[in-house]
């Protein structure tokens, strides 16, 4: 999968997702609902797409960036056997696998393009091409 050269993420946007990551690692218990609330917007609603190694996926909202394709937003959840470091532990690979092989050859169908990350905050979320 190449990458789509026409994102950008808003920095508004940036500094939301930076915000949801957080409350996602203090609220465990309340943070899809409180979520899918922020990330709905007038013109499309969010939901939650996918949990699995640490993080939970959502939809990102149309107006978060400038690309006419689909995106998700993957933020790191803490885990039972490592608070800090399993989801973001993923989010920091999967950009690192990426940034080493952005024009894959063999890889073209594996990887799937990243196209923002926040590593300020070392790997709380990641936005990826949306699968569908």
């Amino acid at each position: 999968m190449n990458q789509d050269k026409s994102f950008s993420l808003t920095s508004n946007w940036k500094r939301i997702l930076t915000a949801l990551s957080e409350f996602h690692f203090n609220e465990p218990d309340n943070h899809i609902k409180h979520t899918i609330n922020v990330l709905s917007t007038p013109s499309a609603d969010s939901e939650l797409v996918g949990t699995g190694g640490g993080r939970y996926v959502y939809k990102l909202p149309p107006e978060s960036h400038t690309s006419n394709n689909p995106y998700v937003v993957k933020f790191a959840v803490p885990t039972d056997g490592d608070r800090y470091l399993h989801g973001k532990a993923q989010n920091n690979v999967e950009a690192h696998l990426w940034e080493e092989h952005k024009n894959p050859t063999d890889q073209e169908n594996v990887l799937v393009p990243v196209s923002a990350n926040q590593t300020t905050v070392d790997g709380s979320w990641l936005v990826t091409s949306s699968p569908s």
